[in-house]
């Protein structure tokens, strides 16, 4: 009858199990929606000027820092594909700051998507593991390494500690990891909550203690905006 049925469906409501399998099945849609998103062209470049910004206005991380990072990243690189030792090759400041920047956790291209889909190739534009998203999603972490790298570095250069690197780079560029179970269940509700919920309080905090970069991050952009204004109206004259 109706009524067993009910029963039974209101028995199966209150199953930890079956809420598990909903649950499931409702992470692995928005891991799917996400690695397109954080793939984009348009979230590599946002992520990009956004984090060279936030450097720049918290600690002053300027051109000369992401070269002296850069430089060292590469021999770095090389050393490891070689099979090599790095170590030696690389000052203390840059070892202390790769260390800094491993434990300050994933960055979001990386810690937005489950690890253990993307453990998965595939040619299939509709899995999540695919090969152009999973390309895209590597440049992407790489853009946050060199800024996460940068910053680190900049912090050991000047004799700061490796604690001090970390909580540096957790500070500006999140841990994307390390989060509790509030993070895990809103996030299924506000897809980018661990990225809204540090970032606002981080923009309030650096508008009223470093307003000065903000004004001049706004003159540079009027003034981009200017030129390329005199450009156009020059190819129309």
């Amino acid at each position: 009858t109706w009524l067993v049925d009910a029963m039974a469906s209101s028995a199966k409501m209150r199953d930890p199990k079956e809420w598990d399998g909903l649950i499931g099945a409702w992470d692995k849609v928005q891991n799917y929606v996400k690695s397109w998103q954080v793939a984009s062209p348009g979230f590599v470049a946002r992520n990009a000027y956004g984090g060279v910004f936030n450097n720049y206005a918290a600690y002053g991380v300027g051109p000369r820092d992401y070269v002296a990072f850069i430089r060292d990243y590469t021999k770095y690189r090389k050393a490891v594909s070689a099979g090599g030792d790095w170590r030696g090759l690389v000052d203390k400041d840059f070892e202390k700051a790769l260390d800094a920047v491993g434990a300050s956790g994933w960055g979001q291209a990386a810690g937005e998507v489950s690890r253990n889909l993307l453990a998965r190739k595939s040619l299939n534009p509709l899995r999540t593991s695919n090969s152009y998203t999973r390309s895209l999603r590597n440049r992407s972490e790489d853009v946050e390494t060199f800024l996460r790298g940068a910053l680190a570095h900049k912090i050991t250069r000047q004799g700061g500690s490796f604690d001090e690197a970390v909580q540096a780079v957790e500070r500006i560029h999140f841990n994307y990891i390390d989060i509790n179970g509030f993070d895990r269940g809103i996030k299924r509700v506000i897809p980018y909550w661990v990225f809204t919920s540090r970032n606002v309080p981080l923009q309030l905090d650096l508008m009223t203690s470093r307003p000065q970069k903000f004004l001049n991050a706004i003159r540079a952009k009027e003034a981009i905006e200017d030129v390329a204004q005199l450009a156009l109206g020059a190819r129309h004259v």
